[in-house]
């Protein structure tokens, strides 16, 4: 019960300094999270320009792997996949 009462004595701890100390990182949090949005669109016109310049075979597997598919969902083999995802790699980074 000892351990247990002490990490609700630091959680109520950490939770009162949070809401009465100042945050000096508050201002660029605030902005950050405003322009999401904008950030989103950006990246997203990054990625698919360099979708763009990949052949169709890569770009349907670099596809799957921006989706989350793993190697077992691709059907690949482990080592395999990695090349192909080095081999895409080295295409958009010469």
């Amino acid at each position: 019960m000892k351990n247990r009462k002490t990490l609700g004595r630091d959680c109520d701890i950490c939770e009162t300094t949070a809401l009465v100390a100042p945050d000096p990182f508050a201002t660029e949090r605030i902005f950050d999270a405003c322009d999401w949005e904008q950030d989103s669109k950006v990246r997203g016109g990054r990625i698919a320009s360099a979708l763009r310049r990949l052949p169709i075979k890569k770009r349907r597997f670099a596809q799957a792997v921006l989706k989350g598919k793993t190697w077992r969902e691709i059907g690949l083999s482990k080592s395999q996949f990695n090349r192909e995802l080095k081999n895409i790699l080295d295409f958009i980074n010469p």
